[in-house]
């Protein structure tokens, strides 16, 4: 069995030097000194997960309070209880976000570079989408056109994007104008993770244990992408609950469960051994990290960073 697993790049020789040089000289905007003027009435947006992006919030509250703004809210999670404001409807229906975005006059963005199988490379731009859109509005973006019309009716958004090696340690800090910054995040990510596994196999194990709904998921969409066509795929972990995700997801892990047989295991060895029991002398691989790794068939572009 091939395991499927990318090379880690160098980690970060100091994470803090790296990221204030990032807000000093960032990719389409001025500086974050400078994109902060005094008065503003700022939110930041840093979801909470598995990676710590406190050293970079805590460069921007630093530039925050040397820019003297008015206020700054720091956000890390939807509440589904806050009131909402309607903004320009959009090509995909009406825009709804919640008010402290429809009110604020900056919003800066941190988080931590990944992939996601709806929207391609994942960074500061979903995860606004995620924070900052009521739930008909997250529930109707679900492309990365979309993504950035939601983000054109934000105003003004800084954002810093952070990748992570194996065990949290920083390897690479990306900021600016969502565009420029986000193109050449996913332009690392893509070089440092992407895997070319020339047609597939016709069965992949995925580790997903101890994952929640999303990421189990998610983990389901990536490891997918290892699969020839007819490919059986067995995850680790429990399977998702489609009712718990959010719609763009949902979908494209109905329409998985509905093309490809899956099978669903507690361990990696019983995972194997179900796949070597249907598919005798067939070409197996194990995916022990599905959520960072971006296994491609020979051939195949990287979806286009929104």
């Amino acid at each position: 069995m091939v395991v499927i697993a990318p090379s880690e790049p160098p980690p970060l020789p100091d994470a803090a030097r790296a990221i204030a040089g990032a807000l000093a000289r960032p990719l389409g905007h001025p500086s974050l000194d400078r994109f902060l003027e005094p008065g503003d009435r700022v939110v930041v947006v840093a979801p909470s997960g598995a990676e710590d992006v406190a050293t970079a919030v805590e460069a921007v509250l630093d530039a925050a309070c040397r820019a003297k703004v008015a206020s700054v809210a720091l956000l890390s999670r939807p509440d589904e209880r806050a009131p909402s404001v309607q903004l320009e409807p959009a090509s995909f229906g009406p825009v709804r976000v919640h008010r402290a975005f429809a009110e604020a006059d900056r919003v800066v963005a941190v988080s931590p570079i990944g992939f996601d199988p709806v929207f391609g490379f994942q960074g500061g731009a979903t995860a606004l989408l995620r924070v900052a859109a009521a739930p008909s509005t997250r529930d109707r973006t679900s492309t990365p056109a979309q993504l950035r019309e939601l983000l054109d009716r934000l105003g003004p958004v800084f954002s810093v994007e952070v990748a992570f090696q194996r065990g949290g340690r920083p390897s690479a800090v990306f900021a600016g104008e969502p565009g420029p910054a986000h193109r050449a995040a996913a332009a690392y990510w893509g070089r440092w993770r992407s895997l070319d596994v020339g047609e597939g196999f016709d069965g992949v194990v995925a580790d997903a244990t101890g994952f929640g709904s999303r990421d189990t998921a998610t983990a389901l969409l990536m490891a997918e992408r290892a699969l020839r066509p007819g490919g059986v795929l067995a995850l680790v972990g429990a399977r998702p609950d489609l009712d718990a995700l959010e719609a763009p997801l949902a979908r494209g892990t109905a329409c998985v469960l509905a093309r490809r047989e899956v099978l669903f295991a507690s361990s990696v060895e019983e995972a194997a051994e179900a796949l070597r029991g249907r598919l005798p002398g067939r070409s197996l691989a194990h995916l022990p990290d599905p959520l960072r790794t971006l296994p491609l068939r020979g051939g195949s572009r990287l979806p286009s960073a929104p």
